[in-house]
């Protein structure tokens, strides 16, 4: 265990110094995923501290987003020659902007689904800048927290089901964050305690080139989803234009009676590599994931090895389509997904989408041509 732990810190310092999940299955049912991503690949920029946003005093501004979906097709596997599909979603969210000035403000939205109706208050936070050194976010707020480009890592990801408070300011060049989130839920108390809550923080750092973010994160006891304190480190570096980087979060089992009995839980380890061109834009994301557990304290967990490619090329015919590629592959299980896709995105406010998802496994296959129309409209 120690030698695995020893490996994965060493590449992490590797790329430090000499470059400065949901599970496949054997059948595509889920039928909106397969366009998902169709904007452009674009390489992220250098990450700065937040700041609220800048806008004129007391004004308040609404907005809204709709994305709907309309799609039909079929699919034909080694079990089924032939089975009909067919797709509806509408999703909108109505976002609020409340400026008292430029250091304070609140923040909220509304989103609503169908035809699995719900309609719900999905944020709604203020924020407020300190003496112009302290920026203050607090409320029911979604953050995002160790993600990487393809794999999902978020150590935040019920952060939008209750309250929180988050706190950041910079130092010596460097972001420090801290988070304190609640469920007053838990447990069926009306008042947080420590207990029924959660800590994490963040220190963020720049050099040139390279970024750097060391984070941890403590989840609450009384938490039905509670998982063991973790700590990661991300490093990320743009080399002749590739933008190579690396993630590592190590969940441990903390004594804290005795440290010396501290046990390792579980490890995941991501790397990736993403590059754009432009005219016509060219671009390709590809990572490879590794999820490490310890069968002493996961007896009936299974580790995971992912590769994950997406690759697109835009700005085609008069700059109105998009070609692309998505491939997944779970070399532990031998299955996986490829998916070949065209956009056609010319018209206003719909794209035409046609993609033919390829289902495999070592016992069987399935491919699914379909088509669908997107709908969005941004006011």
């Amino acid at each position: 265990m120690k030698k695995i732990i020893l490996i994965c810190l060493f590449f992490c310092c590797f790329t430090v110094v000499f470059t400065q999940e949901s599970e496949i299955t054997d059948e595509f049912d889920d039928f909106d995923s397969l366009f998902s991503e169709a904007e452009d690949i674009i390489v992220e920029e250098q990450k700065e501290a937040p700041k609220p946003t800048s806008s004129s005093n007391n004004s308040i501004n609404f907005t809204g987003a709709l994305d709907t979906d309309i799609g039909l097709g079929f699919s034909s596997s080694s079990e089924d020659y032939f089975t009909p599909l067919g797709y509806f979603a509408l999703e909108h969210y109505t976002y609020m902007n409340a400026r008292a000035s430029d250091i304070f403000g609140i923040k909220a939205s509304i989103k609503t689904n169908f035809p699995n109706f719900s309609l719900s208050l999905h944020e709604l936070y203020f924020d407020y800048m300190l003496l112009d050194f302290l920026y203050i976010q607090a409320g029911k707020r979604e953050i995002s927290w160790g993600n990487t480009e393809l794999f999902e890592n978020n150590l935040l990801s019920d952060s939008v089901n209750g309250a929180s408070i988050g706190m950041s300011f910079n130092l010596f060049s460097t972001n420090f964050s801290a988070i304190i989130l609640s469920q007053v839920n838990w447990g069926g108390n009306t008042i947080p305690s420590i207990k029924n809550i959660s800590f994490a923080g963040s220190i963020e750092r720049v050099f040139g080139k390279l970024q750097l973010n060391l984070f941890a994160r403590k989840w609450a006891s009384e938490d039905k989803n509670k998982k063991n304190p973790a700590i990661g480190l991300e490093n990320k570096i743009n080399l002749w234009g590739f933008d190579l980087y690396n993630q590592t979060i190590t969940h441990l089992d903390f004594d804290t009676k005795n440290i010396k009995n501290t046990k390792f839980d579980r490890l995941y380890f991501t790397v990736g590599l993403m590059k754009d061109w432009e005219n016509p834009r060219i671009g390709f994301i590809i990572e490879y994931q590794w999820i490490f557990y310890d069968k002493t304290l996961n007896p009936t967990a299974i580790d995971s090895h992912k590769i994950h490619f997406k690759g697109l090329v835009s700005r085609l015919f008069k700059s109105t389509s998009k070609i692309g590629l998505e491939f997944v592959h779970d070399f532990v299980s031998n299955n996986g997904i490829i998916t070949p896709g065209y956009i056609y995105y010319a018209l206003p406010h719909v794209d035409i989408n046609v993609g033919i998802p390829i289902t495999y496994s070592s016992s069987t296959w399935s491919i699914t041509p379909a088509m669908s129309l997107s709908f969005e409209w941004n006011y």
